[in-house]
């Protein structure tokens, strides 16, 4: 992609609807959270983890609630499994019951199943590791956390949780993909700058960032697509700045000749979301996997990143 965008601010956005991706999975993010809270009775905010493995770099999905974090997960391992193992830690968590456990048995299970909600239901608050299927060698580690521990629009201002404090003073080098949210709010997206600028001002400087632009499809941005395999991302990321004024140049270096960005910036979309029934007539939401070129476009990034 070319180092230099216009960075202009645009002065509208289209409104499209915050939770459609959760909706579809028949999940509010109320839902979402109580059933989150209700799944243990310790604090995400102050539970350590446990990091076995001190060398592979770890990719961290970041976003708020609702943005599509797992589902984008269960679409890159669905994508990568012809040629890598996706391995749940099972010492990431280390919790007094087996739930973990159950969730790193269910795991490939669940992200194979047209139920996406299941997919969603097994990949919570994980560890995932990427191996390579011809040689077992880890390539990089996947974390996932609930959106509302990375920033809760509701309480923008909460310092971040111990687990992910943990995750930055660790020596892995590290890629974040940070989601950004359209629907949120204007009030919202100006907090969640300050919480993004807030994550840059504590990581380190090596760090990669990867800003990703989920729900491509959607109203407000679908006319960014110019075909499936094409996106039209000079004006996507223009579009992106104006819904999250400043973000992109607390990202950038610039000299009096120059510009350089110090991310990388694409778009995505996880696939559609149908209502089906099973075999006794009982109706769930069923996922259908979207265009290749979507995963593919944003491994190749990770890929990239991960390798330096």
């Amino acid at each position: 992609m070319a180092t230099n965008f216009d960075f202009s601010d645009i002065s509208s956005s289209n409104p499209i609807d915050n939770n459609a991706e959760n909706s579809a999975l028949g999940a509010t993010p109320d839902k979402v959270k109580e059933s989150r809270a209700s799944k243990s009775s310790i604090d995400p905010r102050t539970y350590n983890v446990t990091l076995t493995d001190p060398v592979s770099p770890m990719v961290i999905l970041f976003g708020p609630p609702s943005c599509g974090k797992t589902m984008t997960l269960v679409r890159l391992t669905r994508f990568l499994s012809g040629q890598y193992d996706f391995m749940p830690d099972q010492a990431f968590k280390n919790s007094d019951n087996d739930e973990y456990q159950k969730l790193c048995s269910n795991f490939n299970a669940a992200v194979g199943s047209d139920a996406a909600a299941q997919g969603t239901k097994y990949i919570d608050f994980m560890l995932l590791r990427v191996n390579d299927k011809t040689n077992g060698r880890t390539l990089c580690q996947f974390v996932e956390s609930p959106g509302e521990f990375l920033f809760d629009p509701k309480k923008p201002d909460e310092p971040f949780p111990a687990y992910l404090n943990q995750i930055i003073a660790s020596n892995n080098r590290k890629i974040w993909l940070v989601f950004l949210e359209a629907g949120l709010s204007q009030t919202e997206r100006f907090d969640y700058v300050r919480k993004i600028q807030n994550l840059k001002s504590v990581i380190n400087h090596r760090d990669k960032v990867i800003f990703v632009v989920n729900k491509i499809d959607l109203l407000a941005t679908r006319s960014f697509i110019m075909s499936p395999t094409e996106i039209n991302m000079g004006g996507l990321i223009n579009y992106a700045n104006g819904l999250y004024p400043g973000l992109f140049e607390s990202f950038t270096r610039k000299g009096i000749f120059w510009t350089t960005r110090c991310f990388d910036f694409t778009a995505f979309q996880t696939g559609t979301y149908v209502v089906s029934r099973d075999q006794d007539g009982k109706e769930y939401k069923s996922f259908q996997s979207g265009h290749d070129s979507h995963p593919a476009r944003l491994w190749s990034i990770i890929k990239k990143r991960v390798r330096g």
